[in-house]
C-alpha cells in the first residue's frame, strides 16, 4: 500500500514541477491527493489499533534539548519561539524519530524553531505547525520521504524552502481530535 501512496505522490509531484499550464494541472493534483488522503485513511483502518495522542511539543523540546547536548550547544544557536503544548495524532515512534533526524541534519549550525497552533484548511480544524529553519542548502533526500510520509500519514501539510544559505522546513500536524475539542 505504502508503493502506491509514493507512486502518487511522485506523480503529483512530477505534475506539479513539470512545465505544463498551473491551472490544467490543478485538477488531476487535488484529485491525486484525493485518492492519496483516501488511501491513508484505508491503510489506518486496516486493522490498525487507534494510539494514543503524543504531546509533539514536548518531543520537538526534548529532540532539541538531545541534539544540542549531542552537539556542544548549551543552547548556544538555539532559537525557539511560540512552543506551546500540543497533543497530535499518534503514534509516536515515526515523529520520535522524524524530530530526532531533522536535528541530526542541522548539525551544529544556528537552529530556528517556531511552533504554533493555527487553523488548517477550510473549516474547524486546527493544526500544529512547525517551522524548523538549518544553516544548510538543502535537505536529503531520504528526511524529505521521512518528512512526508509521517506528516502526510497524519493528513498534515509539508513545505520545504530550500535557499542558497538555509532551508526552511514547514510542517502542519492536525491537533489530535480529543484534545482540540477540549481545548
Amino acid at each position: 500500500m505504502q508503493t502506491t501512496v509514493a507512486t502518487l505522490q511522485r506523480a503529483a509531484r512530477q505534475l506539479n514541477i513539470s512545465g505544463l499550464d498551473r491551472s490544467k494541472c490543478r485538477r488531476i493534483i487535488a484529485e491525486l491527493r484525493e485518492v492519496t488522503d483516501e488511501l491513508t485513511a484505508f491503510e489506518r483502518r486496516g486493522g490498525k489499533q487507534k494510539s494514543d495522542p503524543v504531546d509533539f511539543t514536548q518531543m520537538l523540546l526534548d529532540g532539541l534539548a538531545a541534539a544540542s547536548r549531542s552537539a556542544g550547544r548549551d543552547g548556544n544557536g538555539v532559537a525557539v519561539s511560540g512552543a506551546e503544548g500540543a497533543m497530535v495524532e499518534g503514534p509516536a515512534n515515526d515523529l520520535r524519530d522524524l524530530v530526532s533526524c531533522l536535528f541530526e541534519y542541522a548539525g551544529r549550525g544556528p537552529i530556528e524553531l517556531r511552533a504554533q497552533v493555527k487553523p488548517m484548511g477550510p473549516g474547524p480544524v486546527a493544526g500544529y505547525a512547525t517551522e524548523l529553519t538549518v544553516q544548510s542548502a538543502d535537505m536529503p533526500d531520504f528526511l524529505r520521504r521521512k518528512l512526508w510520509d509521517a506528516v502526510r500519514a497524519r493528513r498534515g501539510e509539508v513545505c520545504v524552502s530550500s535557499e542558497p544559505e538555509r532551508c526552511r522546513i514547514q510542517f502542519t500536524l492536525p491537533l489530535e481530535r480529543r484534545s482540540a475539542s477540549a481545548g
